[in-house]
């Protein structure tokens, strides 16, 4: 006989399941991310002369090669001499 401790046990994703779910969460956060870009570009071209959402931009620019650098195992160098690579 199960005892009450087993009924509210909750069950545990997979860690496939959870990395789905989390692929989707980015997924997501990227499309939120490139939305607030395009608005923050708007902005500064109502607004040529506005220095602080340029800032903003380098700032959110900054995080992101952080991650791609983490993701990739890269160091940052190698993803900023990526970025000035003509595509």
């Amino acid at each position: 006989m199960a005892n009450d401790h087993d009924k509210t046990k909750e069950t545990q994703p997979t860690p496939l399941a959870l990395m789905q779910l989390q692929r989707a969460e980015i997924a997501r956060l990227i499309d939120v991310l490139q939305m607030e870009v395009d608005r923050l570009a708007e902005r500064l071209e109502a607004d040529p002369g506005n220095w602080a959402l340029t800032g903003n931009v380098s700032i959110i620019r900054h995080d992101l090669i952080g991650v791609v650098a983490f993701a990739s195992s890269m160091d940052r160098a190698d993803v900023v001499r990526f970025l000035s690579e003509e595509a």
